[in-house]
């Protein structure tokens, strides 16, 4: 890439990062890249402190306690059982329901938990106090470390006169300090339960996204349809970012990246139609997309984590996640399991999703790999999302058509991003597996690069 354009990239990556991290005063000028960058860098690095050093041991913590509960409950559920205590069988199973869920335990005296179990509860939510007061003290000293960074930082721009630069890092001060610890976000992947369900008169045809389901999806100002997944706490879209919500972007928003306006692979057009998925996307510009819709409605959209995305594709609970875990560890790690929910290789009657395949083959003979055998989806490069069947989340092209951008570092050396799903032009075994990941830098631009976008729900 041209020096300019890495520049360019570097500078846009930051001022995501920026916006993202939080309230910030309105810049009349844009500010420098350099400063963004370096603002970029500080958010970065306490970010980064927070998950490994605070927030992953207090979802262990908190996992662990959550398991300690259980078994009392599960041995109190016995001993109910032995006596033939159905009232208080009962009482206790829907104890152990709402802690599996994940679920807030009601207020003594507003249940039916029996007397002589109620003890089991209080110690439960004495030990979950503690540990929240463990990671706030945690959180604060490292809010503080940022914050004088800041500071400092804001002694140098002021010493350098750039002092517009100097209000909005006192501005991102502010907001800063007025935060409370517990505000801190956690990890967003959660045990797999299935969605609440809203009461009937507040089925208004999904127009909250609280209320979002399979068969009421949310439907944003774009027209992109967003549905809940059982194991994360945010909305995935049913589809691909298509050609026509990038296009809607790029006429609010000048200099962006020229790819996704005319690609195609050895000659034959990629992403050329409004329906098709926006193609030759870096996760930096799914990045920028993210924040200027959110923006423009109010929401808070982003990429999925590798977690979320694994979730979504039915295998959250097949892969085993601990403290520094990284894509890269778990790739094709779950052997047998493809997208589709089918053996390998698909089938050319069921047409399970966008893959190199015979069409592919006989329109670009130099594309090299001949593709499934006997697979033919009718698409050379990119096919219209949802042209083939959802998976049981009601989503589309989980696998193939592109490749899909998410969150995460692809490695502990944090120079590339992950990306899921496959695209059309792969048609190997391990290639397709739902578990398998690919992974490029964060400003790289391929003609089979994607992103599918998630939205955040409001806390409850």
């Amino acid at each position: 890439m041209l020096p300019v354009m890495k520049a360019l990239h570097l500078a846009l990556t930051a001022a995501v990062c920026v916006l993202l991290a939080g309230t910030a005063p309105a810049q009349t000028t844009p500010l420098p890249p350099a400063v963004l960058q370096r603002l970029a860098e500080l958010r970065s690095a306490y970010d980064q402190y927070l998950e490994t050093h605070v927030l992953q041991a207090h979802a262990s913590a908190v996992t662990a306690l959550e398991a300690s509960y259980s078994r009392a409950l599960e041995r109190a559920r016995d001993e109910a059982t032995t006596r033939g205590d159905l009232d208080s069988v009962i009482a206790i199973k829907a104890e152990l329901s709402r802690v599996e869920k994940k679920e807030a335990l009601p207020p003594d005296g507003d249940d039916a938990l029996p007397a002589a179990f109620k003890p089991l509860r209080t110690t439960f939510r004495a030990e979950t106090s503690k540990l929240e007061q463990a990671r706030d003290a945690k959180i604060t000293p490292a809010r503080q470390r940022y914050d004088t960074a800041l500071e400092q930082y804001q002694v140098q721009l002021t010493q350098s006169q750039q002092l517009e630069a100097a209000l909005h890092v006192k501005g991102l001060r502010t907001a800063l300090t007025t935060q409370q610890p517990a505000a801190t976000p956690a990890p967003k992947v959660v045990t797999e339960a299935a969605p609440a369900v809203p009461a009937p008169n507040e089925r208004a045809g999904a127009l909250s996204p609280t209320f979002a389901t399979k068969d009421a999806p949310f439907v944003n100002s774009l027209g992109m349809k967003f549905v809940p997944v059982p194991g994360t706490d945010v909305l995935f879209c049913i589809h691909e970012t298509r050609r026509q919500d990038y296009a809607a972007y790029a006429a609010e928003v000048p200099g962006l990246h020229k790819g996704w306006i005319k690609n195609s692979d050895k000659g034959v057009p990629c992403g050329a139609e409004n329906d098709h998925p926006a193609v030759s996307m870096s996760w930096v510009d799914a990045q920028a997309f993210c924040v200027w819709l959110g923006k423009k409605e109010g929401q808070t959209y982003r990429l999925p984590t590798d977690a979320e995305w694994s979730f979504a594709v039915g295998i959250g609970r097949e892969e085993k996640r601990s403290q520094g875990t990284t894509p890269e560890m778990l790739h094709t790690k779950v052997p047998k399991e493809y997208p589709w929910h089918g053996p390998w290789p698909p089938t050319a009657k069921d047409r399970t999703g966008n893959y190199a395949d015979i069409t592919r083959t006989a329109k670009i003979p130099e594309s090299g790999p001949s593709g499934i055998p006997d697979y033919d989806d009718g698409y050379a490069t990119t096919a219209p999302v949802m042209s083939f069947k959802p998976n049981k989340y009601g989503l589309y092209d989980m696998g193939g058509n592109m490749f899909e951008w998410v969150e995460d570092w692809f490695n502990t050396t944090q120079t590339t991003r992950t990306l899921r799903g496959a695209s059309f032009v792969k048609s190997d075994i391990n290639g397709l597996l739902s578990s398998a990941r690919t992974h490029r830098p964060p400003d790289h631009h391929a003609w089979h690069d994607g992103f599918r976008i998630v939205l955040v729900l409001p806390e409850k």
